[in-house]
């Protein structure tokens, strides 16, 4: 049996953040694609289950890919209260590197897509390095367009690195 057949797709309840912290963690070390330096990561469980809170608030979703209890991946899809944008969600995704490529991302859009269409969100965006092909590929795969670029956009390594506007229309 596929590992990813495995995985169970949950929000993420507010009980959970100590948990999803570390594996934030843990992803933050196995990636330069994620954009916090593993330094720069907050690890104050109160302060991030207020942010957690008002993101769900607000409209938003954390969704969690879990393997045997373990968090594997995750989704994020944040919305802003404005009335005017508050149909547009914009995405963060990540998954552990042992665990990439068994459809754990393809089963985090598909909940994501429900969810999308349940909270009458018409519009999903999110931003990857033109570096990260795997991601784009994965994007792509899912429904997402390059809109634009942004130049300059992430400095790492001595260097700067651009990013990749994109967006889904559900």
């Amino acid at each position: 049996m596929e590992e990813g057949s495995l995985t169970q797709i949950n929000k993420l309840k507010i009980g959970d953040v100590a948990k999803f912290l570390e594996f934030q963690q843990q992803l933050d070390l196995e990636t330069n694609f994620m954009l916090l330096y593993p330094e720069e990561r907050q690890t104050v469980i109160p302060k991030f289950e207020q942010q957690l809170q008002n993101m769900y608030q607000d409209g938003g979703t954390v969704l969690i890919a879990q393997q045997q209890q373990q968090i594997v991946g995750y989704l994020s899809a944040e919305r802003s209260p404005l009335k005017k944008i508050h149909h547009v969600a914009y995405l963060v995704i990540g998954v552990r590197k042992k665990f990439r490529h068994q459809g754990i991302g393809k089963k985090l859009f598909t909940a994501l897509n429900s969810w999308a269409q349940t909270n009458q969100v018409s519009r999903l965006e999110l931003t990857v390095m033109v570096n990260n092909y795997p991601a784009l590929h994965l994007y792509q795969q899912n429904g997402f367009k390059i809109e634009g670029i942004k130049q300059n956009s992430i400095y790492q390594n001595d260097h700067y690195v651009a990013e990749y506007y994109m967006g889904k229309i559900i």
